[in-house]
């Protein structure tokens, strides 16, 4: 009598426990991608009804890839005709997915890395292949899905800060994309850059004797600094806006003294130029002293490099300060 079972690595799951840590608070159905991601990846399969907690999913509401290996299962028979049916699926699922990457939008450009031009890359993101490259790299988090790559996201955020379109115009670039889709694409991406590449490149975290060899020849010469003393440029800048349809954001970013909206990005570099932080945005109305007086007192990281004891001129557009203040 021939075998109509197969046996399938099964999750172990209610709907009262974490799948993996057996937490019992702050659980969240598992979404269908992950249990989709799970069995074609590592031939495991999750029950539709099982849940876990937020500390194992990532920013878009996913499972994390490096949780599927230690993920507790039993091998569990399962009908072959119902196996069958479930291949099929997800075959037509990657036919779907080889049938959007013939699209023609300007942006499916970039499903193919390998036989993107140079020049267009250059004319979409403003860097050349290996740049973008080398920066895509950097995103780990963000998985490709049935409707868009990685580096199709970088794409289209790149090109929207570079020119500025509106949504709705950003659409008409990629194939069969909505709206409502490149938005939820630019947050995806925004916050995948700034929970990644960001922390990287900004921030005080990098201690005191990081920051000390961007201090300037110059600088040491004409202000007669010794090698211990740490010079930093601080300063408030703006950037301008249109004219919102909210009217409690149209009142916060209106500047009396610019005479128009925008929001005040605050600057902290070395003074070789080196960017040790941007704050901010903050209110139009809010000035400079006021702002610096908010991070001295919230960012820790830079209550650290900015200790009483350490030796600190901070060149702001009002003259220098020599920092003693009891943070």
């Amino acid at each position: 009598m021939f075998n109509k079972s197969v046996d399938i690595p099964t999750a172990l799951a209610t709907r009262k426990h974490c799948l993996f840590c057996k937490q019992n608070k702050g659980l969240r159905k598992i979404s269908q991608k992950s249990i989709i991601y799970c069995y074609m990846n590592h031939g495991k399969f999750i029950k539709p009804h099982s849940v876990c907690c937020d500390s194992h999913l990532d920013q878009n509401g996913l499972i994390k890839t490096d949780e599927f290996i230690n993920m507790p299962t039993r091998l569990q028979k399962f009908d072959k005709d119902s196996i069958f049916m479930l291949n099929i699926c997800i075959e037509n699922l990657n036919k779907v997915q080889a049938s959007l990457m013939q699209s023609t939008g300007i942006f499916d450009k970039f499903l193919n890395i390998a036989e993107l031009d140079d020049d267009l890359c250059k004319k979409i993101t403003g860097w050349n292949k290996l740049t973008f490259i080398t920066f895509a790299d950097m995103i780990t988090r963000i998985r490709d899905t049935t409707g868009r790559t990685k580096e199709q996201l970088i794409a289209i955020y790149m090109y929207w800060l570079r020119k500025g379109l509106d949504q709705s115009t950003l659409a008409l670039f990629k194939n069969e994309t909505s709206q409502r889709q490149i938005s939820h694409y630019l947050f995806q991406i925004r916050t995948a850059i700034n929970s990644e590449f960001v922390p990287k490149f900004l921030g005080a975290k990098k201690g005191k004797e990081f920051f000390l060899k961007h201090n300037s020849k110059t600088t040491q010469v004409l202000h007669d600094m010794d090698s211990e003393t740490l010079a930093v440029v601080v300063d408030g800048t703006y950037t301008k806006l249109e004219k919102s349809s909210n009217n409690n954001f149209q009142y916060f970013s209106y500047s009396m003294h610019k005479k128009h909206n925008l929001i005040k990005p605050f600057i902290m570099c070395c003074t070789d130029g080196y960017f040790i932080d941007c704050y901010g945005p903050y209110q139009a109305r809010e000035n400079d002293a006021t702002i610096f007086r908010h991070i001295l007192e919230t960012d820790e990281d830079l209550k650290i490099l900015f200790h009483p004891k350490d030796k600190v001129i901070i060149f702001g557009d009002r003259g220098i300060l020599s920092l003693n203040i009891n943070i």
